[in-house]
């Protein structure tokens, strides 16, 4: 009979996954592994953008948890972080770090029973400093506390400046205007996608006018 283990062993040998690391020491005490593409899980582990590992460990295992980590395809740490549960969709608990694929540190969060605590940092794919925020639990909303450009230019400082919101990959400029108070007031400019701009204005955070346009000024 084939253990759990070691169909685990053979699924990440088949899908390609040049862990980077030994074998021995990503699977010891594994609990269970999953396959994602576009953020949703998948069967056909050949076409998995990246594979999440459940294990467990002594630090953890005393806390009730376990310990995640997200692969990316070329074997380098894409996340880790620690879960209350072994299920795909995770019930996050304590400090997860992201990875841009080429190492620096994308993100930094705190969970407490998958709930944001505490203040989230967001960093530009060259290592520095993007954003910082916290989840405001009374208002349900996020607000800025500060906000950089990508030579470390400080644009928003203790809530109040001017906030320039990017898509994932940096290419597109989503939104850019004035914060007060840590959220968006005011006139706000960007794009819904290569082809879509728009103009709104906000108030308390709530857009109450605005249109869009598009290339052809339509």
């Amino acid at each position: 009979m084939i253990t759990r283990t070691f169909t685990l062993f053979i699924a990440l040998f088949v899908s390609g996954i040049a862990f980077g690391q030994k074998a021995d020491s990503i699977l010891k005490n594994a609990a269970a592994t999953y396959y994602f593409k576009r953020g949703l899980p998948i069967a056909e582990k050949d076409s998995a953008e990246f594979v999440r590992v459940i294990s467990t460990g002594i630090d953890s295992a005393s806390k009730g948890l376990y310990i995640v980590k997200d692969y990316y395809p070329t074997g380098k740490l894409m996340m880790t972080g620690m879960s209350i549960t072994t299920a795909y969709n995770l019930k996050r608990q304590g400090e997860f770090i992201s990875y841009y694929p080429n190492g620096n540190i994308q993100s930094t969060r705190s969970y407490s029973k998958d709930t944001l605590k505490g203040t989230q940092t967001y960093n530009y794919p060259n290592g520095r400093l993007y954003h910082s925020d916290f989840y405001n639990t009374e208002r349900k909303r996020f607000e800025i506390i500060e906000l950089r450009d990508s030579t470390g230019k400080v644009l928003t400082s203790n809530g109040n400046g001017t906030a320039i919101m990017f898509d994932r990959k940096f290419k597109l400029v989503l939104g850019e205007g004035p914060v007060v108070n840590g959220i968006r007031e005011g006139e706000w400019r960007g794009a819904v996608n290569d082809s879509v701009t728009y103009v709104c204005l906000y108030k308390d955070n709530k857009g109450t006018t605005g249109k869009s346009f598009e290339k052809s000024g339509v």
